[in-house]
C-alpha cells in the first residue's frame, strides 16, 4: 500500500502486514498507530496496538480497524 516500509516485532506481525498489503479493500495501514494511557487499581498503564488498517478502497465505505497480533 503505497510502497512504504512497515516495522514489525515478530514473524506473525510481518505476515499480517503482508496480508493487509495484498487485501484489495485496504486503503492503507499503520504500525503501532497510537498509545493509550489508562489507570487501573491506582497504577498507570500504557497499551500500544500493533496495527490500524483503513478499509474502503473497493467499497467506498471507510472503516478503520485496530489489530493486536498474537500467536
Amino acid at each position: 500500500t503505497g510502497g512504504s516500509s512497515v516495522s514489525f516485532e515478530s514473524a506473525l506481525e510481518r505476515d499480517w502486514s503482508i496480508l493487509l498489503d495484498f487485501d484489495p479493500d485496504v486503503a492503507g495501514f499503520l504500525e503501532q498507530p497510537f498509545t493509550l494511557s489508562y489507570a487501573q487499581e491506582g497504577r498507570q498503564h500504557h497499551y500500544t496496538p500493533d496495527f490500524m488498517a483503513e478499509f474502503g478502497r473497493q467499497t467506498g465505505q471507510s472503516k478503520r480497524v485496530v489489530y493486536e497480533v498474537k500467536y
